[in-house]
């Protein structure tokens, strides 16, 4: 994963609507994964980064930083967003699948 991400939103990105706003933590782990993104992946491919990298992206310390790591990404995979799709209407997906 990346030390200082460059990201620059699409149109589509930039008018997609979540149903609830992201936090810091929610949007950093969406900016964090687009940066993995390369346009000659393959679709649907499956990106991996360790636990504790994400601790770190986090900012997540304690005791208690697997159960923060859980509701983090949970919270984050309840929300939905809507994407335009030209002349088709949206398209409603969730930031991430899963988590694993």
């Amino acid at each position: 994963m990346s030390k200082h991400p460059i990201v620059i939103q699409g149109t589509s990105f930039l008018q997609a609507k979540e149903s609830d706003l992201l936090t810091e933590k929610e949007l950093a782990i969406v900016l964090e994964i687009v940066c993995m993104v390369d346009s000659t992946d393959e679709d649907d491919k499956d990106y991996e980064s360790s636990v504790q990298e994400w601790y770190e992206i986090l900012g997540i310390t304690g005791s208690n930083r697997d159960f923060q790591f859980k509701n983090i990404f949970q919270d984050l995979m309840m929300k939905i967003v809507e994407i335009p799709c030209e002349g088709r209407g949206w398209l409603l997906t969730h930031w991430i699948s899963s988590v694993l």
